[in-house]
């Protein structure tokens, strides 16, 4: 320390030292935790960096935190497809799942990790998902977790992981599901997002958007137009017997086939 004992020297070997100590004992700490009942609270006390060049000894306590956070097991994982297993993985071998998707027992997960793979040449092996159970998960960003969120399902509904797996009989829990997020947003960014996303199969086994792209069945399936997309008669025998998806398909803006509707 200084003279008067209230600050450190930076220029010191030891104090970096330790400070670099200081950042390779905190993620050991948090990896012991996650062996205990508090694992799903450790992010809670997950450090950030400083990222202050001009003082060395917080440079040398963010050099400690990048080398050894990608390194040290204490993020846990699972699915809801199989609540007892559970894992601890490093940050680099985890997916933050921002959608729910892969909790659901209607979506393979093989999909979403083929897709990302596909996407952005990223390799994790299919039960890597942060479980839900964990807190603050969205702190993982700041370490450099992958993220699989809302923007990424424009192009994961019509990539060959997703389409090649959905089954038309798990389509309604699907679109159920689509709901409940929809509902519970605030904001309306599902909901608007939902319009224009191909999720719903039509007779044809072909995923459709709500707003231009399929219709209820009526008996009317072509106009002068030309054919008309409806939907899976399977799927539809689901929704007519659910009047809050009904509705809330309606003001998706899936309609009663028409030239107009069509159109």
């Amino acid at each position: 320390t200084n003279a008067s004992r209230e600050g450190l020297h930076e220029d010191r070997a030891w104090n970096q030292w330790l400070f670099e100590k200081i950042a390779e004992k905190t993620f050991d700490w948090l990896h012991l935790l996650s062996k205990t009942d508090y694992k799903y609270q450790v992010l809670h006390l997950l450090p950030k960096r400083y990222s202050n060049k001009l003082n060395k000894l917080k440079v040398a306590f963010d050099e400690g935190f990048v080398e050894h956070c990608s390194n040290k097991k204490f993020i846990v994982t699972s699915t809801n497809k199989e609540k007892d297993k559970e894992e601890i993985r490093t940050s680099k071998d985890v997916i933050l799942d921002k959608t729910g998707l892969s909790s659901q027992t209607f979506i393979e997960n093989e999909s979403i990790t083929e897709y990302l793979k596909n996407e952005k040449g990223l390799s994790f092996s299919d039960d890597c998902f942060v479980s839900t159970k964990v807190q603050v998960p969205n702190k993982l960003k700041s370490i450099g977790v992958q993220e699989f969120e809302l923007k990424n399902l424009k192009t994961f509904f019509i990539s060959k992981p997703f389409t090649t797996r959905h089954k038309v009989s798990d389509n309604f829990n699907l679109i159920k599901y689509f709901k409940e997020k929809s509902d519970n947003d605030k904001t309306g960014t599902w909901f608007q997002t939902l319009k224009t996303l191909p999720f719903i199969y039509d007779e044809n086994s072909l995923l459709c958007n709500p707003s231009t792209g399929i219709c209820f069945p009526t008996g009317i399936n072509s106009t002068e137009l030309g054919e008309i997309p409806i939907i899976h008669p399977e799927v539809f025998d689901k929704i007519k017997e659910d009047t809050s998806v009904l509705n809330w398909l309606k003001k998706l803006g899936v309609k009663e086939p028409s030239p107009v509707s069509y159109v």
